[in-house]
């Protein structure tokens, strides 16, 4: 999971109050260049366990037995799969309203839809419970698939 620092996205996307234009611009620069290098790719491993987690929450949420097991599956699953999305697309994260303004930049640059799906999945998961697997199910194709039965940690 890669999270980029406040700081830099405040530095290459805010308004310079710094009285020296050319220290100013040198620091938009360098932090514009970070964000758009983005993170260093994970490890596969390390997107082969997100994968597993978000194919073990998938089930939880199929398998849920209330509105109250499913609102807070729903809401982890939400979160990891979000975070399998951009972690596979080397996008920067945040957290709370950071995560989503992060998916919605993702899809920006993708132009494929699926973190909007995600999103969509989350706001209509109470009318349609069937919502948010759909786009979950979304994300794990684009990851490598489903991951559960024979995967072991070596």
């Amino acid at each position: 999971m890669w999270s980029c620092c406040s700081t830099v996205r405040m530095l290459a996307q805010g308004v310079p109050l710094i009285p020296v234009p050319q220290i100013a611009a040198n620091l938009v620069e360098e932090c514009t260049a970070e964000l758009e290098r983005g993170p260093d790719p994970l490890p596969q491993n390390a997107i082969d366990a997100a994968r597993y987690a978000v194919t073990d929450l998938r089930a939880d949420l199929v398998g849920a037995e209330s509105a109250a097991e499913r609102a807070v599956i729903s809401a982890a699953l939400w979160d990891a799969g979000a975070r399998l999305l951009l972690d596979v697309d080397r996008c920067w994260q945040g957290t709370g309203k950071g995560l989503l303004r992060s998916l919605r930049e993702r899809d920006r640059i993708a132009a494929d839809g699926l973190a909007s799906e995600l999103i969509s999945g989350l706001e209509c998961s109470a009318s349609d419970p069937d919502a948010l697997r759909r786009a979950i199910d979304g994300v794990l194709s684009h990851a490598g698939g489903a991951l559960f039965e024979n995967y072991s940690v070596r």
